[in-house]
């Protein structure tokens, strides 16, 4: 069985597009977000990281009303008997049940899920786990599971551009994850 790793953030949802309006919202700001070409979008509104992290647990429940990428819940309902999945996401441990209970209102079929708080990231608990393709967005992500051996489909966003490697495939969207799943995984 194929075991696939998937980022949480902007992978399964569009995280940044709910942080963005619900900054807009507290801030009073009007920033679009197709114009947002960076990761860290609190530096757009001028906040630290760490008030970013006292944003997002304040605002969890909010920021987490967005549904699921359009084909996502299709596509791994798809494969569920074929392939394993599991969410590997990069945030704190504490931030979690969010995600599971996201997860649970949206009917996403997974196998687990891991908070990869180890010291090499997302690319020590894929190989931990013997996953064998990872779908993510993040750039320094992408790029460090790839250069650990284990093949990304990198879902192109405006702050991921600069980023290529050999094992890392750019895709649109979750219609195109789900043909690419249909090579893998029927051929």
């Amino acid at each position: 069985m194929i075991h696939i790793g998937l980022d949480f953030d902007d992978t399964l949802m569009d995280t940044r597009k709910s942080i963005v309006n619900v900054y807009n919202k507290q801030l009073n700001r009007s920033i679009m977000f197709n114009e947002v070409t960076i990761y860290e979008i609190s530096e757009l509104y001028g906040q630290s990281f760490k008030d970013f992290q006292e944003f997002f647990v304040s605002n969890q429940d909010e920021l987490h009303l967005i549904e699921p990428y359009p084909f996502l819940q299709e596509t791994l309902s798809r494969f569920a008997n074929e392939v394993k999945f599991t969410i590997m996401t990069g945030r704190p441990v504490e931030w979690m049940e969010s995600v599971n209970k996201w997860i649970k209102e949206n009917d996403i079929v997974i196998e687990s899920l891991c908070a990869s708080q180890f010291p090499n990231g997302k690319i020590e608990c894929a190989k931990l786990n013997g996953v064998s393709l990872f779908i993510e967005d993040h750039p320094a992500h992408a790029l460090a599971i790839a250069e650990g051996g284990v093949n990304v489909l990198l879902i192109d966003k405006p702050y991921n551009q600069e980023c290529q490697h050999e094992r890392i495939t750019r895709v649109r969207d979750w219609q195109e994850i789900g043909k690419i799943l249909d090579i893998i995984v029927f051929r």
